[in-house]
């Protein structure tokens, strides 16, 4: 079908996306890893954190002070410093994996109000959409991999479970902190391997939804570089005119060099301002004819020296001056056509 998107997005259909905000992301790697980034932090540090919050409760229920306040700004001043390190951890974690996600990327667009977002008959369309079953598909997947891994998780754990009898209440709840860490760090980390999947799956249905029709990218072409038609009419015009300009600067030349009827170069030497003779045009075929019959027309020295004719045409371009190795060929043609004028006039 003409208009089937079978084409890759080009390289500019992609920067406009990104332009918009339309970046590869998934939201189950930040929200995972945040997570999974505070627990192993937990595992480490949570002792020191029960510590803190036991000996902050002693104090507060065996010398309260509720009169001067004093309790209550310690208990700021404990809640923040044992939530403020995991808050810093969740902004660092969830700003690294956007940016290893996406990169840099500020999008006001993606902060504008759009009533198509509130349409019920688009959203009612979504419910039913491959991505929507996907979705479902993918929780039935995070629903097994939580059931499975907590299943295996805590039946290792029962026979320390069994124990909690003998300790005291804050052994029993550091054990059982220890115990849900343990779990919920098997989940994330099974979570995990399921985002990135996940990542994978919208990297594709990404590149899927920016395909191009075969139109789409001749109409960006000719956006961008023009149409082509018009590019090889403007190109016509341009070769046209420097033809022209050529065959101008024939009618000035010192000499023609042909091989005979192939390749027509045309030979000019100002001593006053060139340093050596310029190659002023040069051609072969219809444009050799050209410039032979104008040379005639201006009464311009036709000279036969068809390897010389051949080397200027392959190494030298018009404008240029003629190289040293050619240098005293063409020297001798000159010589020989001033010479000739001379004994003319």
């Amino acid at each position: 079908m003409a208009g089937e998107k079978t084409e890759k997005a080009t390289p500019k259909k992609r920067r406009e996306a990104r332009k918009d905000g339309d970046v590869v992301k998934s939201i189950e790697i930040n929200s995972i890893f945040s997570l999974l980034s505070i627990l192993l932090i937990l595992q480490f540090f949570f002792l020191q954190m029960i510590t803190m919050l036991e000996e902050y409760f002693k104090s507060a229920f065996l010398i309260p002070d509720i009169n001067s306040g004093v309790d209550l700004m310690n208990f700021v001043t404990v809640y923040f410093l044992a939530c403020a390190p995991f808050m810093f951890i969740i902004l660092v974690t969830g700003i690294m994996t956007n940016y290893l996600q996406v990169g840099f990327l500020f999008s006001p667009k993606k902060m504008k109000f759009d009533l198509k977002k509130l349409n019920f008959l688009e959203g009612f369309k979504k419910m039913f959409s491959k991505r929507a079953l996907f979705d479902m598909l993918k929780t039935f997947i995070k629903l097994a991999i939580i059931l499975v891994i907590s299943y295996f998780t805590l039946s290792k754990a029962m026979a320390q479970i069994t124990m909690f009898i003998y300790y005291d209440i804050y052994e029993c709840i550091r054990q059982s902190l220890r115990i849900l860490i343990g779990v919920t760090t098997s989940i994330l980390i099974g979570l995990a391997a399921n985002s990135i999947l996940d990542y994978l799956y919208q990297w594709f249905d990404y590149d899927k939804k920016l395909k191009m029709s075969k139109q789409e990218v001749k109409d960006e072409m000719k956006n961008t570089e023009g149409d082509p038609l018009i590019k090889s009419n403007i190109k016509n015009k341009q070769r046209q005119m420097s033809r022209m300009r050529m065959m101008q600067a024939v009618k000035e030349a010192d000499a023609v060099i042909v091989n005979p009827t192939h390749i027509a170069i045309a030979i000019k030497y100002n001593q006053n301002k060139n340093a050596a003779p310029l190659v002023v045009a040069k051609g072969q075929g219809l444009i050799a004819e050209k410039i032979k019959e104008i040379a005639n027309e201006h009464n311009i020295y036709i000279v036969e020296n068809i390897p010389l004719a051949r080397i200027l045409y392959k190494k030298v371009e018009i404008g240029d001056t003629i190289p040293y190795e050619q240098f005293k060929a063409v020297a001798e043609i000159l010589a020989y056509v001033y010479t000739v004028k001379k004994k003319m006039n």
